[in-house]
């Protein structure tokens, strides 16, 4: 059976969480935390502590640009995913990226694009970020599809 930081009895609980809050949004969680606090917990933790970094990071950071892309900030979120919950990480791509995304897209199509060079986009950030996450609810339907339209 796993240790478990039981709320009642851990005094290190607090200061653990107040660390992870501290923590530089690149940094790699290993799944063992999984195995720290039970799913419950572990989703009141992320949704506190992980959500608002990465959702400010990809809102606030990350400037989707077709001519010098910067990938930073997306990979903090790439790093998170093996202890995401899929529900938030559903959420930040839905709210906080596409919408960015989208913006980016429309305006490059309506100011005469050279089609071959937005294609080329398009399909990296296809290929690269969503099947990267082998996220099904996005990938053939969803923002992706919203994208595709365009």
């Amino acid at each position: 059976m796993p240790f478990r930081i039981h709320r009642q009895c851990c005094p290190a609980r607090p200061v653990f969480i107040a660390q992870l809050s501290q923590c530089d949004h690149s940094a790699t969680v290993h799944t063992l935390l999984l195995q720290v606090f039970d799913a419950k917990d572990w989703d009141a933790l992320v949704m506190r502590s992980i959500v608002p970094k990465l959702a400010w990071a990809l809102q606030d950071v990350l400037v989707i640009n077709p001519l010098q892309q910067d990938l930073a900030p997306f990979h903090w979120l790439t790093a998170w995913h093996a202890v995401l919950p899929q529900h938030h990480m559903v959420n930040l791509l839905e709210f906080r990226f596409f919408p960015a995304w989208h913006r980016v897209l429309h305006h490059w199509l309506s100011s005469q694009p050279d089609f071959e060079e937005v294609t080329r986009w398009y399909l990296g950030w296809k290929v690269g970020i969503l099947l990267l996450l082998c996220m099904p609810c996005f990938v053939g339907g969803g923002s992706q599809h919203k994208g595709h339209s365009l």
